[in-house]
């Protein structure tokens, strides 16, 4: 895991989540591939509501559904424009 603003993330660092936690689903187009280009409207949305973060590509089934580099490309976007706002969990592994 990495922290966008300091480098990797060390246990010693982890923050306490608090607040409301959405769990939001993952978007996919007609054809099945995960579909980034709805993440933006998502994360608007969100931040508008006034949630503290989001558990994305966890809670919904894409976590068996969607390979590796899928969840990782989510993720990405979830934090490239969230901003940390609102703040992005999420573990990514095989």
């Amino acid at each position: 895991m990495a922290d966008t603003m300091t480098g990797p993330v060390t246990t010693a660092r982890l923050r306490k989540l608090d607040g409301l936690i959405a769990a939001p689903y993952t978007p996919f187009d007609r054809c099945g591939a995960v579909n980034l280009k709805v993440i933006e409207a998502q994360v608007a949305h969100l931040i508008r509501s006034g949630v503290a973060g989001a558990y994305v590509c966890g809670t919904t089934g894409e976590g068996v559904s969607c390979t590796v580099a899928e969840r990782k490309a989510v993720v990405e976007e979830w934090v490239r424009l969230a901003l940390l706002r609102p703040r992005v969990a999420n573990k990514v592994e095989d």
